[in-house]
């Protein structure tokens, strides 16, 4: 078969451009950036399009056999009016132009299988949310504002598709929940990562999370392409959702996390701010199974999220984590050494070879240690943030954190943040310059020894 797929350079389409390959399909990719084109391979080509107007990918439209559009800029962002605006500009012009593709081609493909989003459904814990039943969202009480201008785009999405006029090609629109695979950029390694960082329960923990995992999805696509029978919208998610404290805690067993921390709401949104991303992609409750796939005869090779969660864990590969005994190591004894050499920096290393009429300074200097040494056991513990936003920025950007740059960047952070400790509560009351020699020697201290204990001590393992 030859198969089309705008926007199919993200994580969702290589997956089933792997999928594709693997049986000997042709997959044609749209991408709307030069860098976005993907190496040329066997039965894969990369198509340059701007997601608005016809142009020389449409003739790949003409004589393939299906069309699966996952267009549309990424929802991990913040509500920004421009973002909203890129967010609705980018489905609803590409779902148009790709259905004036097909309504145009004089061989047209037999079915068109349009990305949707289980987040159309209304925030609710107490039913699911089916394809027949299910409340669409938009008007919930108690929830912010910003999280129905997501449900307004998910409409506009849906509506652009229905409008198309393609009367030779079936079309189907995926309200898809979030899908699980080890691929690196997915959510399943981002959820991963909070889990083995100790971070247990979102808000809550009340609202329901919807997944499938990958090899369900590829199923769903495969099952819906064939099936002439089926059009319209269906909801691509495993049938037994759960609570988001369940399925944490689920996550948590094959990675070997025994203990947890909960994460309150407000903790939560100051970190999206730094994230530059939003609440409601943890937040909402995405009550939503199955329905139709179910009565049409599909069978879920993983329903539940324990046995989803175990294979997927068994596939991915993680950092290993600190052992206990490292970590005891690094906050109990790593500080005093640090203190020491804060010491020597701050004070000045003249003052350690004074003369004897000058003793009452050499008296001052050696009163500093133990200030130096507590002020370094306090760095530590705000240092110790600054090692989840390491992992964080690393992994966000495909980086490995034994890397030198991980080393760079915790030495950098160690220094900034010195500096910003100094100024906010005057630790020293010697000259601002001493003051600044002080704690920037703790931060960078404090920041290289981090970053080189990351970078030897996060080696990579493939779980059993």
């Amino acid at each position: 078969m030859k198969i089309i797929i705008p926007g199919g350079s993200g994580q969702v389409g290589q997956m089933l451009v792997r999928a594709f390959r693997r049986r000997g399909d042709e997959c044609v990719i749209l991408t709307r950036k030069q860098a976005e084109i993907l190496p040329q391979s066997a039965g894969v080509r990369s198509i340059i399009w701007d997601g608005k107007t016809l142009g020389p990918w449409a003739a790949e439209i003409d004589g393939a056999d299906v069309v699966i559009n996952l267009a549309g800029r990424s929802v991990n962002c913040r509500y920004s009016a421009h973002n909203l605006s890129a967010m609705m500009s980018s489905r609803v012009d590409s779902t148009r132009i790709v259905g004036a593709a097909i309504a145009a081609a004089k061989n047209p493909p037999r079915v068109w299988l349009q990305a949707s989003t289980a987040t159309i459904y209304a925030h609710r814990f107490d039913v699911p949310n089916d394809e027949a039943s299910g409340e669409i969202g938009g008007n919930e009480a108690g929830v912010p504002a910003l999280w129905a201008k997501s449900i307004d785009i998910a409409k506009a999405w849906e509506a652009e598709l229905a409008a198309a006029q393609t009367p030779h090609t079936r079309k189907v629109a995926l309200r898809s929940a979030m899908t699980m695979s080890p691929d690196r950029g997915g959510v399943f390694r981002m959820l991963s990562r909070l889990c083995r960082m100790s971070v247990g329960r979102q808000g809550d923990g009340r609202q329901f999370v919807s997944w499938i995992h990958e090899d369900d999805f590829v199923a769903a696509i495969d099952f819906l392409s064939a099936r002439d029978d089926l059009r319209g919208a269906f909801n691509l998610c495993a049938p037994e959702p759960l609570p988001n404290r369940d399925f944490m805690k689920a996550l948590r067993r094959p990675l070997g996390i025994k203990f947890a921390v909960p994460v309150p709401r407000w903790a939560l949104e100051i970190g999206a701010l730094f994230l530059r991303t939003e609440t409601e992609l943890v937040l909402k409750s995405r009550r939503v199974v199955p329905t139709r796939l179910l009565k049409a005869g599909f069978i879920f090779r993983y329903p539940r999220w324990p046995e989803a969660a175990k294979e997927l864990v068994g596939r991915t590969i993680f950092p290993r984590p600190l052992t206990r005994g490292w970590r005891i190591a690094i906050e109990i004894l790593g500080p005093a050494p640090i203190g020491a050499l804060v010491w020597v920096v701050g004070t000045g290393v003249r003052n350690l070879w004074m003369t004897s009429e000058n003793g009452m300074l050499v008296t001052n200097a050696l009163m500093a240690l133990p200030l130096a040494i507590l002020f370094a056991y306090f760095f530590v513990g705000i240092q110790s943030l600054f090692y989840t936003a390491i992992l964080e920025w690393s992994f966000a950007r495909g980086l490995d954190p034994g890397s030198w740059s991980t080393v760079g960047l915790s030495t950098v952070l160690g220094l900034v943040s010195g500096v910003v400790i100094v100024a906010a509560s005057g630790f020293s009351r010697a000259g601002v310059t001493e003051s600044l020699i002080s704690s920037g020697g703790v931060g960078v201290s404090v920041g290289l020894i981090l970053g080189l204990l990351i970078k030897f001590l996060s080696k990579t393992r493939v779980p059993a």
